[in-house]
């Protein structure tokens, strides 16, 4: 799974255990100690670790490179799909975020980041409590939400060097996930009983600069749709924000449900929606920063999953691919050739990722 999906599903299921019983939130993992250096590059292209718990993400650049992270470690590969960094790790609930030209890889509910960059330099930072999300911004800064005694998180801000430079302690409410814009303005999607909110802030103050409330709602995640517009993506709606917290737009799915969502795209975000809870998507849309609608279609046949980079969106259908571009208007199609491919990964126009359950290869269309 990319790293999209799993975790804010991970982290929705938290929030309704915090709002229906208002019990205290904590994850209760034992982080696994990290074992071994890097091993050498593997002789052929995008050779995954024989190892569970696979999530992805790609790194932003114009050439994007997959970032693999399993239960056994962290996988950085170069354009060609050759090694550039493999460290092995222990984690029982990988996680992974990428920027341009660094990836961070962390075990939720455990106390260690690893971070690397895509000329193979890799340092370990150890959090001062458990893991629950990370995100990274454009030029390698990282929100990490961390457990902390007599608080109910603290979200930290590092730099692309590893060091901390800002610390926010939460004492009244719980945070699910923090990112950073590419020009270093931070949120934080927070909970309680009483509902969701989402707080802003500059790292050269302590106090928030807003905060948007939304009693009795829950969401699954935020993102930057660009420096000065966040998205909050629920799951019965989309919301929005300025990065003062006053609302820019919304759009509700008209009793549809979320299936996925991505939100790497430059400069837009895309949503995946379904008619029930579990069927399969029936409509396929992308918004600008502000919330309005740039392409609104009914979802391909057998629509899988959805990967975005720069202005463009992959659809994966079974063993079909369709490119589309920001307004969803079809650009390129392929097939796949063969049957067992968990998901497609867009690196840039015509060239793509297959990822398979032990293996991966790159396709071009």
């Amino acid at each position: 799974m990319t790293e999209n999906r799993s975790s804010a599903l991970t982290r929705w299921l938290i929030a309704a255990i915090v709002l229906v019983a208002a019990v205290i939130f904590v994850v209760v993992l034992v982080r696994r100690s990290a074992s071994g250096p890097a091993s050498a590059a593997e002789e052929a292209p995008y050779t995954l670790d024989n190892s569970a718990g696979q999530v992805f993400a790609v790194t932003t650049g114009r050439e994007g490179q997959l970032v693999a992270v399993t239960n056994g470690g962290l996988q950085l590969f170069d354009t060609e799909g050759m090694s550039v960094t493999h460290e092995l790790m222990s984690f029982k609930q990988p996680g992974v975020t990428a920027g341009e030209k660094h990836a961070a890889a962390y075990d939720i509910g455990a106390e260690t980041l690893v971070l690397t960059d895509t000329d193979g330099n890799v340092k370990s930072l150890k959090t001062a409590g458990a893991v629950i999300s990370a995100r990274m911004n454009r030029d390698g800064w990282l929100a990490v939400v961390t457990e902390a005694p007599g608080y109910r998180a603290v979200v930290t801000v590092y730099d692309a060097d590893g060091s901390a430079v800002y610390v926010w302690y939460s004492g009244s409410s719980y945070v699910l996930a923090a990112d950073i814009s590419d020009d270093r303005s931070l949120a934080a999607l927070c909970v309680d009983e009483s509902g969701a909110s989402v707080s802003f802030f500059k790292l050269s103050q302590e106090e928030p600069v807003g905060v948007f409330e939304a009693p009795g709602e829950l969401f699954a995640d935020i993102r930057w749709a660009d420096d000065d517009h966040l998205a909050v993506v629920g799951q019965t709606r989309a919301v929005f924000l300025k990065d003062d917290g006053s609302a820019a737009g919304s759009l509700d799915y008209n009793g549809q449900n979320l299936y996925d969502y991505a939100c790497a795209g430059s400069g837009f975000f895309t949503l995946a929606l379904s008619q029930y809870r579990s069927g399969s998507p029936t409509r396929l849309l992308t918004l600008s920063p502000k919330g309005a609608v740039l392409g609104d279609i009914p979802a391909p046949e057998g629509l899988e999953g959805v990967s975005v980079h720069g202005k463009q969106v992959l659809a994966l259908c079974g063993q079909h691919l369709i490119q589309y571009n920001q307004q969803l208007e079809e650009m390129l199609t392929a097939d796949v050739g063969q049957s067992g491919v968990r998901q497609a990964l867009l690196l840039q126009s015509g060239r793509c990722v297959l990822v398979y359950d032990y293996s991966a290869q790159a396709l071009e269309y």
